[in-house]
């Protein structure tokens, strides 16, 4: 296929973390490196051949002096017979730790080098990708001034289900990835001494050992595994296609929801980006112009004032003569800002608690669950305790990365409001379906606790780790009455440990 569509390609062999620990598993080593050469030589598209992909992620001098000269022995040999096979093509290798290491060791052995990194997903934040990457490169030429570079991995997951207009670092938001790789090709496209640059990856697949927000799923992907493009898949189109292009970048987000602007407000106003390659782009609503922008590096972002049910949102623009259009059909679900409003009545609605993301749970026609946030008078929100912060300090992520049990919707679940005291609806008096998602995830700790609504003990002795084990998924629905104009008031109290709470929903029932 590389070859039918012109595409660069290297082939890389599954040398892969450390070196096999004999001389038995060096030559198996070889070998593979020579069918791989053998079996592939005919490829145009092949530029070069890979002797391996993070060879010193088990750090060589952990091992020891002699394995130490056994694994760049192995890369000596493996540099050499590339060379022997084929004469007209590249040897490359690619790292991850620093180019002094690598140099230390004497593995810098092939024409070309190349380097994964993940500057703010694994470590850092998006602001230090340029300054990170621009030093990586000098340090590399430093060593060989001669020496290509090539930033052989770098990207960030996402899963489609999450979206967020507060996007965080390791929240597997679509949002997030766009902007990661919008850092990414900025400060790529304006150094000229990087010769290539892979994104990893093209679409998701799969890893059994992976956790995260979709189990054994890598979610690096511009694409799902289903081949469904995520946002950033058309940002890649605009920056780089030769032809005129025009996308709405979230479009596939057909069903969102907000909190109206103000108190009577029949609308909500929400970012929309679009992605181009002409000059500028110009968006409409529901017919009604909002104006036009031009293009900033590829991208422009329109505040949408959303209004409740259908709505269509066009963008056209112009390049080279050709007239560019777009189009997405939104179904708006719009809350009340005052939960009370004979304006727009209160129906419905479901917190995805202790995460910026709303979650949309595609295997439920999109039933969409928003961010969470902090009560506010005559709205809903939680009341005390803290976000659930991922164990790792080199995350420093929200959440956690375990894979819970008893459901498909386990970012539901990996988010948590620990220690909450109050989830408060301030809604009209009737009777409400009220839904509580919990689970205990990955802990010693014993925690206990009471549910009381409107000062009425619904759910006691809560000890999920007893009833259900640890990482476990559980929902429970109670009807429950708001009387005199009081809202609904859900109480947690701790009787061992701390409270948690993963998601809630409320639904008018009459």
């Amino acid at each position: 296929m590389c070859d039918k569509l012109g595409l660069v390609a290297t082939l890389e062999i599954p040398f892969v973390n450390k070196a096999a620990a004999n001389e038995a598993g060096k030559q198996n080593t070889v070998n593979m490196l020579k069918e791989a050469i053998r079996f592939n030589y005919n490829h145009p598209s092949i530029v070069a051949w890979n002797l391996g992909n993070e060879t010193t992620m088990k750090a060589p001098d952990t091992f020891g002096e002699d394995y130490i000269k056994h694994f760049v022995s192995t890369h000596e040999v493996l540099a050499q017979t590339i060379k022997e096979e084929d004469k007209t093509r590249y040897s490359y290798s690619v790292f991850f730790r620093e180019p002094a290491y690598q140099d230390r060791l004497g593995i810098r052995v092939t024409d070309l080098v190349g380097y994964n990194k993940y500057y703010g997903w694994y470590v850092e934040e998006l602001e230090d990708i340029d300054k990170n990457l621009r030093n990586l490169v000098s340090r590399s030429l430093e060593l060989d001034p001669d020496k290509p570079f090539i930033l052989s991995e770098y990207g960030g997951g996402a899963d489609p289900r999450l979206r967020s207009y507060n996007p965080t670092r390791f929240d597997f938001s679509v949002d997030y990835q766009f902007l990661l790789h919008k850092h990414y090709m900025k400060t790529i496209l304006d150094i000229p001494e990087i010769v290539g640059a892979n994104v990893w990856n093209y679409a998701d697949f799969q890893v059994e050992h992976r956790k995260d927000a979709v189990p054994h799923i890598n979610s690096k992907g511009l694409v799902s595994a289903k081949r469904e493009k995520k946002d950033v898949y058309y940002l890649y189109q605009a920056l780089l296609k030769n032809t005129p292009f025009l996308a709405i970048s979230s479009k596939s987000w057909n069903k969102r929801s907000g909190i109206a602007d103000a108190k009577d407000a029949t609308f909500a106003t929400q970012p929309i980006t679009i992605v181009g390659n002409g000059k500028d782009v110009e968006v409409f609503l529901n017919g009604t112009s909002l104006g036009k922008k031009a293009f900033e590096f590829s991208t422009a972002t329109f505040d949408i004032p959303f209004v409740k049910g259908q709505n269509l949102i066009e963008a056209i623009s112009e390049k080279e003569g050709k007239l560019l259009k777009d189009v997405a059909f939104v179904d708006f679900n719009l809350i009340p800002k005052d939960l009370k409003s004979n304006t727009n009545k209160f129906e419905e609605i479901a917190i995805n608690v202790g995460s910026y993301c709303y979650f949309i749970e595609s295997d439920n026609m999109d039933y969409l669950w928003m961010p969470d946030k902090a009560y506010e008078k005559g709205g809903f929100g939680y009341i005390g305790g803290d976000f659930l912060k991922h164990p790792s300090k080199r995350r420093n992520a929200i959440g956690t990365d375990v894979s819970v049990k008893g459901t498909e919707n386990d970012p539901i679940y990996q988010t948590q409001r620990i220690g909450i005291e109050s989830y408060r609806f301030d809604v009209p008096d009737g009777t409400y379906e009220l839904s509580l998602l919990l689970a205990e995830l990955k802990t010693n700790d014993e925690n206990i606790m009471d549910i009381m609504v409107n000062g009425k003990t619904i759910w006691s002795n809560i000890n999920l780790k007893k009833a259900y084990g640890n990482d476990r998924g559980i929902a429970k629905r109670f009807l429950v009455s708001s009387n005199d104009n009081k809202g609904i008031i859900v109480d947690f109290k701790a009787k061992k440990g701390k409270t948690r709470l993963s998601g809630i929903k409320l639904r008018k029932v009459n």
